[in-house]
């Protein structure tokens, strides 16, 4: 066990509404104090095979020792992957095979966040649902520097591209972000498909009304698909035991 908390931990995945194949992948190692979350893009040859190769080389996290170690460990499984996905790109001479990624690694009472793309990682405490995630789009970035607000990025044409994945550049392109834990909270992990079609505000009154994780995503989800889902929706809540 690399961390002195118990979680109540629920992961699950939808095609959406309008898309042929799912390419949203999850994995959830709570004994490890691991999650993620992956959304591959390129079709069903490259968003399939870049997504489950996130998941494929996670490494073991056996013997971990420090929040560093969780952290390096998971980061090499990255490396890894996203060698392996430019290496068969080239190979099958196609130019999309990429995926986000976000991850949220728990050690003691300490949380690391490593991603790369638009899927997120919000924390809640206390009833206020905090995004811990920078979202890596154009939007975002107009958003920052005063060009749009945060309701005109929602529906903004380009609101979709994104500026770094996991496959599309020579080197792993990616960022972290470090936090507490304490009892009670309760962490979302989640891909744009989810983000698409509910606000912050929709997703804290869910996982404010729902007790268990397992509750709160397929709320989520249900929500989403009711709203049209016009990607792949994936979540996983991890809620803190007290």
């Amino acid at each position: 066990m690399t961390t002195e908390f118990e979680f109540d931990s629920y992961g699950a995945t939808d095609i959406g509404k309008r898309r042929q194949f799912n390419e949203d992948r999850f994995a959830m190692k709570s004994q490890d104090g691991v999650w993620l979350v992956a959304d591959g893009m390129g079709g069903h040859a490259g968003g399939d095979f870049a997504s489950q190769a996130v998941i494929d080389d996670l490494k073991e996290f056996e013997g971990v020792l420090t929040l560093g170690d969780l952290e390096t460990r998971f980061h090499d499984g990255l490396a890894e992957a996203h060698v392996r996905m430019l290496r068969v790109a080239k190979a099958l001479k196609v130019d999309a095979m990429a995926t986000t990624v976000v991850g949220l690694l728990i050690y003691q009472d300490e949380f690391a966040t490593i991603w790369s793309g638009d899927s997120r990682l919000y924390q809640m405490r206390n009833g206020v649902l905090k995004p811990i995630t920078r979202d890596h789009s154009e939007a975002r970035e107009l958003v920052d520097a005063g060009v749009l607000t945060p309701d005109e990025a929602r529906t903004w044409h380009r609101r979709n591209v994104i500026t770094r994945a996991l496959g599309v550049y020579d080197h792993l392109s990616a960022e972290t972000a470090y936090g507490e834990i304490k009892p009670g909270d309760v962490f979302l992990l989640c891909t744009d498909g989810l983000t698409e079609h509910n606000t912050d505000d929709d997703l804290a009154q869910i996982l404010t009304e729902q007790k268990t994780a397992q509750d709160a995503v397929e709320a989520m989800i249900a929500q989403t698909l009711d709203r049209g889902a016009v990607d792949n929706v994936t979540a996983i809540v991890v809620r803190v035991l007290e």
